[in-house]
């Protein structure tokens, strides 16, 4: 993008204040946050409302005031399509509202451990004031839940220390016995460029899995690394009722002249076969169907049965409902 976007996810604290280099401060105000009160209900940005889940640099470069108002269910702030960061969402999404809220899996039950054997749960307690600060340069933490979990981001918050002891390098790994693992990302050359700066990554072939490891492989020249929060964020289940929300798409469309009759009822049937597969929650069957949507829709697209803003708006819900289920 041209543009720099940060995403904004639940805050880790009461209130904190980023001191910037030109002298401005951005303040972060969440007084009712806690460890039930995890989910954003709303948010104010210089006293207006304000429903994107993301923030572009440019509103923040001359400082900026945030007040998150907490509570303990997950809401609908920031989950319409509209509100989705372009990095996030297809170009073209008319006629959809998709709630795709990412959750921390660690909130629920598990086991932390790491290489110092310290106490790892600092990491995973939703608050960057509780840091660990390992003796090793090249730490391990490993979090262990109690079914599997399929993460599709993770976060990591730099610590108060200097950055020489922030991590720059690592992997991710992923396993269903503790011994066999599965490399999910790898990272070289990343910084942190404030304190309890939380930076999020996304994991591009998501698998579940019981074990997830990080494993520091490089700092920033420290003789110790630092860390203060760890997040494996994901969904608890798919968004319900998206091919329908696309099969509406396919209708208003044809309402509109971009669509022929007769690829109407085909692209209609496929998607109602999806239906199906989507409320039975089968995931293999919802992306292989999908893929094949979108076969469908470059054939009707060569014969000339749809136009191009209609074969480039369905093709980009379709991958974006194919990316959440994979």
């Amino acid at each position: 993008m041209g543009t720099a976007e940060y995403a904004i996810g639940s805050p880790l604290f009461e209130k904190a204040t980023v001191h910037l280099e030109n002298g401005k401060d951005i303040v972060i105000n969440a007084p009712n946050n806690s460890k039930e009160n995890k989910y954003v209900q709303s948010l104010k940005v210089n006293g207006k409302d304000y429903t994107k889940n993301y923030i572009k640099q440019a509103d923040l470069a001359d400082g900026a005031t945030l007040d998150f108002e907490m509570g303990p269910d997950p809401s609908e702030w920031g989950s319409d399509l509209t509100d989705l960061s372009e990095s996030m969402t297809p170009a073209a999404t008319d006629g959809l509202s998709i709630s795709a809220s990412l959750y921390d899996f660690t909130d629920s039950e598990g086991d932390a451990v790491d290489s110092d054997k310290g106490k790892a749960d600092k990491l995973f307690d939703n608050t960057s004031e509780t840091e660990l600060n390992f003796e090793n340069g090249k730490p391990w933490i490993q979090y262990q839940f109690n079914e599997k979990k399929k993460a599709k981001m993770y976060t990591l918050t730099s610590g108060s220390d200097s950055d020489t002891s922030d991590p720059k390098s690592w992997v991710l790994k992923g396993s269903n016995d503790g011994e066999n693992w599965s490399v999910l990302d790898e990272r070289e050359d990343e910084t942190f460029r404030w304190r309890d700066y939380t930076r999020a990554f996304e994991i591009n072939n998501p698998r579940a899995y019981a074990f997830y490891q990080m494993e520091i492989t490089d700092n920033g020249g420290g003789q110790s690394t630092t860390l203060a929060e760890v997040e494996l964020l994901g969904m608890e289940e798919p968004p319900a009722e998206v091919a329908a929300g696309i099969r509406g798409l396919v209708q208003r469309l044809h309402e509109e002249g971009e669509l022929e009759s007769e690829a109407v009822h085909a692209l209609k049937m496929h998607l109602t076969a999806v239906e199906q597969f989507e409320k039975q929650g089968k995931a293999k069957k919802v992306v292989k169907h999908m893929k094949s949507f979108n076969l469908l829709l470059k054939q009707h697209h060569e014969s000339g049965l749809l136009s191009d803003e209609a074969y480039h708006m369905l093709q980009n819900n379709a991958d974006y409902m194919i990316k959440l289920w994979r």
